[in-house]
């Protein structure tokens, strides 16, 4: 059980990385770009300044994050109560969705209606 929970733990920790990388990555190259501090045009074997950077970052958080024992417990503790979790089925998982989507749809009808009305009643007074 142990290995295996490490296996999901391992897991969630690259989602993570590779989900700060990305935002790291992006709003660094939206930051430069937008301020125009300098153009990411800057090549170091085919990568950008702003990927270089962002992959130094995301290195230096995950090495710190990883020699944690505090972390470690944690992320035992919340795959230990991920397990204990009951799913919903394939079909109360369709029953539900389709009730949300239904419902959307009934609640956009509603707003349209109540829109068209407004936008009637403001062209009467003016």
């Amino acid at each position: 059980m142990e290995a295996e929970n490490k296996r999901y733990i391992l897991a969630g920790y690259a989602v993570a990385l590779v989900a700060l990388y990305l935002l790291l990555w992006k709003g660094l190259h939206f930051l430069v770009e937008y301020n125009e501090l300098f153009v990411d045009r800057g090549r170091f074997f085919g990568v950008s300044i702003t990927q270089l950077v962002s992959v130094i970052i995301v290195a230096a958080v995950g090495y710190v994050v990883w020699r944690r024992p505090r972390v470690h417990e944690l992320s035992n503790d919340v795959a230990v109560e991920l397990r204990k979790v009951t799913w919903p089925s394939k079909d109360e998982t369709t029953k539900t969705t389709m009730v949300v989507i239904l419902f959307s749809i009934v609640a956009a009808l509603g707003l349209f209606v109540f829109d068209r009305l407004a936008l009637f009643t403001t062209n009467l007074i003016y």
